[in-house]
């Protein structure tokens, strides 16, 4: 297993698949992606600005689901990265936290990341902290 890769004591993994950043809504999003279609119109949106564009993760959606965090402007933000904090017999749920900048580094960013986990019956939730 990477080392980037979080798993719990259940086996459920979120896998990173690609940080970065573009301009986005003014508010958080989190999204669920589970079908190539939907995972390629946000890339699409993505790479519209970037040349070369990024390449769009291959998924294998008949066995894992993409879990989407984007948008707004943040002052002082290096990335957004997210943890899985619990599960319960219906639902999962994950936490979206933003890692510091440097305190001399006052850029706005527009961060998003995306991750991987296998693809279950259960609800996921978002809580931003």
């Amino acid at each position: 297993m990477d080392e980037t890769e979080k798993t719990n004591e259940k086996g459920i993994v979120l896998a990173p698949l690609v940080e970065d950043s573009y301009y986005t809504p003014d508010s958080l999003q989190t999204l669920v992606i589970t079908d190539f279609k939907s995972l390629n119109d946000f890339f699409r949106k993505v790479n519209q600005t970037r040349k070369p564009g990024i390449p769009v993760p291959n998924i294998d959606f008949s066995k894992e689901v993409v879990v989407l965090a984007y948008g707004g402007a943040h002052q002082n933000v290096k990335r957004l990265f997210l943890t899985k904090e619990g599960e319960t017999e219906d639902t999962i749920t994950i936490v979206v936290r933003a890692e510091p900048n440097e305190p001399s580094n006052t850029a706005i960013s527009h961060p998003f990341c995306l991750y991987k986990m296998v693809k279950n019956r259960k609800s996921i939730s978002f809580i931003k902290r």
